[in-house]
C-alpha cells in the first residue's frame, strides 16, 4: 500500500471587505465641493476689483444688481461646505467600515484642502485683477 497524501483545497486569500455603493462617494463629493468652491470665488475675486474701481471704493458702491449676483455666490459657499463636510464625513465613515481605501482617503484630502484652494483662488483673482487695472 502507497501513502499518498489527498490535497486539501487550494488556500484561499483572506475576505475582503464588500464594496459599499457609497464607497465612491466620498471623493466625488470633496471633487464637487473643491471645484464649486474654487470657480464661486474666482468669479468672485475676478469681478470685484474692476467693479469697484469703476462704481467706487466701497462694495456698496456698485451695482445693486451686482451685489446680489456675488451675495448669491457667496451663498453657494455653504453648499460647498456641506459638501466638503459630507466628503469627509463619508471618507472617515468609509475607513471605520472597511478599512482604510484610496477612495476614502482622497474624499478625506479633498474635503480638507477645498477651503484652502478656494480662499487661495480669492485672494490670487483679486490680486491679479488688481495688478491689470
Amino acid at each position: 500500500m502507497s501513502h499518498h497524501t489527498v490535497p486539501g483545497p487550494p488556500p484561499t486569500a483572506a475576505p475582503r471587505a464588500q464594496r459599499s455603493r457609497s464607497d465612491g462617494w466620498s471623493p466625488a463629493l470633496g471633487v464637487v465641493a473643491l471645484l464649486g468652491a474654487t470657480i464661486a470665488a474666482l468669479i468672485i475675486g475676478i469681478t470685484i476689483v474692476p467693479m469697484e474701481a469703476a462704481h467706487g471704493r466701497l462694495f456698496t458702491d456698485t451695482p445693486g444688481t451686482y451685489q446680489i449676483s456675488v451675495y448669491a455666490l457667496g451663498a453657494t459657499m455653504v453648499l460647498w461646505a456641506a459638501l466638503g463636510v459630507a466628503a469627509l464625513v463619508t471618507g472617515i465613515v468609509s475607513i471605520v467600515r472597511r478599512g482604510a481605501n484610496s477612495r476614502a482617503v482622497w474624499g478625506i484630502i479633498l474635503a480638507v484642502v477645498s477651503p484652502f484652494v478656494a480662499v487661495t483662488a480669492l485672494i490670487a483673482s483679486m490680486v491679479i485683477a488688481a495688478m491689470m487695472i
